[in-house]
């Protein structure tokens, strides 16, 4: 299990492999398909415990102008073990 946090709260823990858009609020989502950013999340810690980005979250990720360590919710999802910690911030809209 991965401990997935937001904004410093424990959120939730989710198996390895689980996709971040099934755990739902407090994150946001809207196309769920990677191309409306609405669900970027600022990655606090734990960035090596996440699924790769798809090229198409990345050039998303470009158009907005977002950070490097942001990721779109909808695109990403858990990997790791049970000592596993995932810090998510959310961004401001």
């Amino acid at each position: 299990m991965v401990q997935l946090t937001c904004n410093k709260k424990l959120l939730c823990e989710l198996p390895a492999g689980t996709e971040l858009q099934t755990v739902g609020a407090p994150l946001r989502f809207g196309c769920r398909q990677g191309g409306c950013g609405t669900c970027v999340v600022e990655v606090e810690e734990g960035e090596e415990h996440l699924s790769p980005p798809t090229k198409e979250e990345k050039a998303t990720l470009k158009r907005m102008g977002a950070a490097a360590h942001c990721r779109l919710a909808c695109q990403t999802a858990v990997k790791g073990n049970h000592s596993s910690i995932v810090g998510l911030k959310l961004k401001e809209s």
